[in-house]
Parts: structure tokens; sequence; C-alpha cells
């Protein structure tokens, strides 16, 4: 599974920002956007201890944003728990102050 390239630092990401990111605080939809493995995790950004924001490289079509709400594009369920259990550990570690969380790809 492939999260995103080197690590997730979002003041190094926000220096050199992509206009075409996306960023959603909705972790099922951020997991969703990884197992499709079209969209790259570039950042976390902490907004408070329950709520972070997950930053991707590039923004979903429409298509795919009411195709995940309305359940009609499918993903692996194996794939979408890796995804999730990935980013709650992330989240765990920028909870912890860690300012760089590691993302290796698989």
């Amino acid at each position: 599974m492939s999260l995103g390239k080197g690590f997730l630092d979002y003041d190094r990401f926000m220096k050199n920002c992509n206009m075409r990111a996306y960023k959603t605080s909705d972790i099922y939809f951020a997991s969703f956007l990884i197992t499709t493995g079209q969209f790259y995790l570039e950042g976390i950004q902490d907004q408070s201890p329950n709520k972070k924001t997950f930053i991707f490289d590039k923004e979903p079509s429409q298509d795919l944003i009411l195709g995940f709400y309305n359940g009609s594009v499918k993903v692996s369920a194996i794939r979408l728990l890796e995804a999730l259990q990935t980013l709650k550990s992330a989240t765990y570690l920028v909870n912890s102050g860690s300012r760089q969380v590691e993302v290796r790809n698989q």
C-alpha cells in the first residue's frame, strides 16, 4: 500500500505547497483515497488533539467523492482497514508531538 513519499511533515509541505493539494478531516474518506492508489498523503495538519486534517497531493474528482459517499466505488476491505489503521497510528504520533512521521511505501 502506498501512503506517501518520504515524511509527513506539515511545515515542509506548506513551504512547497502544491496548489492542487486536497484537504479532508474525514479519516474514513482519507483512508478510501489512499486505498484507491491514486493519491499520496503529503501531510497531517494538527487542528486540535481530536481533529486532524489529511493533506493529499491532488484533488479527487466529484465522481470519486460521490462514489465514496453513495457506495458505488468499490475498494478492497482489507486495504481500507490497513489504510485506516495506518492513519490512526500517524495521528497518534502527531498527537504525541512528533514533527515528522515516516511513511514507508509498500
